[in-house]
């Protein structure tokens, strides 16, 4: 639907702030017409990888509940 290109290390581009502002946008509305309802969702998953959030993390495999070292089912049943 949209991308946000981050040519730089995969965390910034070389391009100026509106292309990022555009882009940002964009992948916002994509993920909003998709159903998502969080406010800030891109920002809500890059916290997930912190080291500083002990309990969850997400990875290749999913989130992952590092306590339980259990996949967490992220859909409803």
């Amino acid at each position: 639907m949209s991308e946000l290109k981050l040519p730089i290390a995969g965390l910034m581009t070389d391009k100026g702030l509106a292309y990022v502002v555009r882009n940002q946008k964009e992948l916002e509305a994509g993920i909003t017409a998709m159903g998502c309802k969080l406010r800030a969702p891109f920002i809500s998953m890059s916290f997930f990888a912190l080291p500083v959030i002990p309990a969850l993390k997400i990875t290749d495999k999913g989130l992952v509940d590092v306590k339980k070292r259990k996949i967490v089912d992220i859909f409803l049943s």
